[in-house]
């Protein structure tokens, strides 16, 4: 897990990333009119059509602040104009660049939950990331649902004071790694997670296989109080760094 008092950094630009290297930027959605109109001026008209069609004043608000921190994170790491920055999407809505630096290696991905977001970068690396806000839901019912039998009873087994944390870092694991994948939801039943003696979670096997989870990483994050989040990357001896984006970051 990464402590969120100790390790999440505050920095001014971006620092250049190697090849081992992620970079995980957390932020703030929750910002006034004046920075809001700089950070829609960022945003394409795709864009703003994605956010038009959102019914909530306060969900078109945080949609446009997370595009546009998107685009002026991506522009510091790669050199560019972000309203020049343009995204491609999968069948299943993982975006990407298509205008990227010489190489083209640059990876993202970002979740946003409650008025708050997480980044994350590394090069030429499948990544994901998933950040989620601890509300009340129905632990044993969605664990019953939507988990492995064995992930199921660990949460079963927990005292009731610890169901949701448990439920929410089994959860925010699995769905970082089905984003890096870009196999969305619909791929739950596909990987398991399992509890360490520490009280964290690892991956324990992808599509009944559990040599395949030697081919990737997995973080447990807690940015702020209330969140829990998690990032999925593939490779190994990665190096983990956790910033926080500055309120005046251009």
């Amino acid at each position: 897990m990464v402590n969120r008092k100790s390790l999440w950094r505050r920095a001014e630009s971006a620092s250049i990333l190697s090849q081992n290297e992620v970079h995980v930027w957390r932020a703030s959605l929750d910002c006034g009119d004046e920075t809001l109109d700089r950070l829609g001026s960022l945003l394409s008209e795709d864009e703003w059509q994605r956010a038009r069609r959102f019914y909530f004043d306060r969900d078109r608000r945080h949609f446009i602040a997370a595009r546009g921190l998107l685009r002026t994170l991506l522009a510091r790491y790669l050199g560019w104009d972000p309203s020049l920055l343009a995204f491609g999407y999968t069948d299943k809505g993982k975006p990407s660049l298509v205008t990227t630096s010489p190489g083209g290696l640059l990876q993202f991905n970002l979740s946003h939950s409650y008025g708050r977001v997480l980044y994350a970068l590394t090069l030429g690396r499948e990544v994901g990331v998933d950040l989620e806000y601890l509300r009340p839901v129905k632990v044993d019912a969605l664990s019953r649902r939507f988990f492995s039998d064995r992930e199921a009873a660990a949460i079963a087994e927990e005292p009731e004071t610890e169901k949701q944390a448990l439920f929410f870092k089994l959860w925010t694991g699995k769905e970082a790694y089905l984003k890096a994948t870009g196999e969305g939801l619909a791929g739950l039943s596909r990987v398991e997670l399992e509890v360490t003696g520490d009280r964290q979670v690892r991956l324990k096997q992808i599509a009944n296989n559990p040599y395949l989870t030697s081919l990737w990483s997995l973080y447990s994050l807690d940015p702020e109080d209330g969140y829990l989040g998690a990032i999925a990357v593939r490779g190994d001896r990665l190096e983990l760094s956790c910033w926080e984006f500055d309120g005046n970051f251009r």
